[in-house]
């Protein structure tokens, strides 16, 4: 299918895993709502430990990481949405990936980062510009925290000057994106 023409883009890691239509039903929030940019959903490791309880407040905290699994709400009020698992609204990806203040090395709405920090920028910018973030803690999927890269790895190597890249963006936005 055409990506020009597609109603929505889902990032999704390789460390991640479906038992159900899960992006079917977050697509489905999506759509219910038009104030939403994006929505990302409950996260769980293969031990029952969730590694994704929705991003919230200022600065953004991730609820009850690594703590066992309970049932989470449903909420259009996310500051960030874990990275491993986005599915973006393809008219709002495509106004950010656009907007003068996206780098011209930017991947699509994501920061030019080399692992981390990417879809910070996106859910930030997708803010500043009125956007709202969902969260479907009704809908679980599966992610394995650091399975595609090792804790100490590549990717934590780069975590400082991907932060850096992410904060020189948002300084940079006319007006300056919130962090």
């Amino acid at each position: 299918r055409d990506a020009r023409r597609a109603d929505h883009y889902a990032i999704v890691s390789d460390d991640t895993w479906f038992t159900g239509p899960a992006i079917t039903d977050v697509a489905e929030f999506l759509d219910a709502d038009e104030s939403l940019a994006a929505v990302g959903p409950r996260q769980v490791d293969g031990r029952g430990r969730i590694t994704a309880g929705g991003f919230f407040g200022s600065p953004p905290k991730d609820r009850l990481f690594h703590q066992q699994a309970v049932d989470l709400d449903v909420s259009t009020d996310a500051t960030r949405l874990a990275g491993s698992v986005i599915v973006w609204r393809a008219s709002t990806w495509r106004q950010l990936a656009s907007c003068p203040g996206n780098p011209v090395d930017a991947h699509g709405a994501l920061a030019p980062t080399v692992h981390y920090w990417g879809e910070s920028w996106a859910c930030a910018h997708a803010l500043a510009h009125g956007w709202r973030l969902g969260f479907v803690g009704s809908v679980t999927v599966g992610h394995e925290w650091h399975a595609s890269s090792p804790v100490g790895g590549w990717g934590e190597r780069h975590l400082a000057a991907d932060r850096d890249t992410v904060a020189r963006l948002c300084a940079a936005h006319d007006p300056p994106v919130p962090l």
